[in-house]
């Protein structure tokens, strides 16, 4: 009896030690944030140089840091948002010669839209986009006289736009974004410069969670118009999938400018990217590396 006694408080012992041990285990963390997007790129020459994104819990983005390691070159971006999560203000930072290069500064509407972009350089020039809002379109005109056009759809999403430069180009470019859902799928540009050619960039996904979407789509407004230009600048933050494949077809008679880029992605256990090998036309050409808080 004695003995049974004994066999049932061992088995009552285990039990409790196994339910402390599995009690005691974190829970699989399923969400991640991104902390940290790096880009090596890889150049004809033998060059090579890095992008650095730093992002802070939200997701916004908090510091670009540009190393051109060929030429000895340091710059930093560092961003500033207001209480709303909306930016504020860019400025880029040589960090070699010790001198802010320039600063581009936002303000905002009573509506808390963006009225006003002003660019400023460390020479001294100074040029002010202002914005008016009209149903689903955007207008932006400089002091130099040039315009842009931005048109969004009913979800928020940019499907247009639209750019004429100052003089002495006076030229123009139509910008078109079609989606498939949260995807960006192809964009279409038109110029009207020199023989008018035209140019496609069609996309390819994985089935993976972009780390960086969710921030894009909510505010997008963060990263369109500080003065880069196009929508494909942001290939690696405007879908929600990952790209494995990016086409580009020019019409300009030169066909060595047609490319495409193919990515071969590493992924973590809950299927986030961790890293990333890019081969433009076979030829290694980029990599990207991801971390989280």
């Amino acid at each position: 009896m004695k003995r049974i006694l004994f066999l049932f408080t061992v088995s009552l012992l285990f039990l409790a030690c196994s339910n402390d041990d599995s009690n005691s285990q974190p829970e699989e963390q399923t969400d991640f944030k991104i902390k940290k997007l790096s880009k090596t790129f890889y150049l004809e020459d033998g060059t090579f140089y890095r992008l650095d994104y730093l992002y802070d819990l939200s997701g916004k983005r908090t510091k670009w840091i540009q190393d051109y390691a060929d030429i000895n070159t340091l710059f930093h971006d560092d961003y500033l948002y207001n209480e709303l999560g909306q930016i504020l203000e860019s400025k880029t930072t040589n960090i070699i010669e010790n001198y802010v290069a320039r600063t581009i500064s936002y303000e905002y509407d009573t509506s808390n839209r963006i009225s006003s972009v002003t660019y400023t350089s460390a020479d001294g020039f100074s040029n002010t986009s202002h914005l008016t809002y009209e149903n689903n379109t955007v207008f932006v005109d400089d002091d130099f006289g040039g315009h842009k056009s931005l048109i969004f759809n009913e979800e928020g999403k940019l499907i247009e736009t639209f750019s004429r430069s100052s003089e002495p180009l006076n030229g123009t470019v139509t910008e078109t974004i079609n989606y498939n859902g949260d995807l960006v799928s192809s964009i279409h540009y038109e110029y009207s410069i020199g023989t008018g050619s035209t140019e496609d960039y069609v996309y390819e996904y994985d089935n993976k969670t972009n780390p960086l979407f969710e921030n894009f789509k909510n505010n997008i407004n963060n990263y369109i118009y500080n003065f880069t230009g196009s929508m494909k600048s942001f290939k690696t933050d405007f879908s929600a999938n990952n790209s494995t494949k990016v086409k580009f077809i020019s019409t300009l008679p030169d066909p060595n400018l047609n490319y495409t880029d193919v990515f071969t992605t590493q992924y973590n256990q809950q299927g986030f990217p961790i890293s990333a090998e890019v081969k433009r036309n076979g030829v290694l050409f980029e990599k990207l590396t991801y971390e989280y808080y």
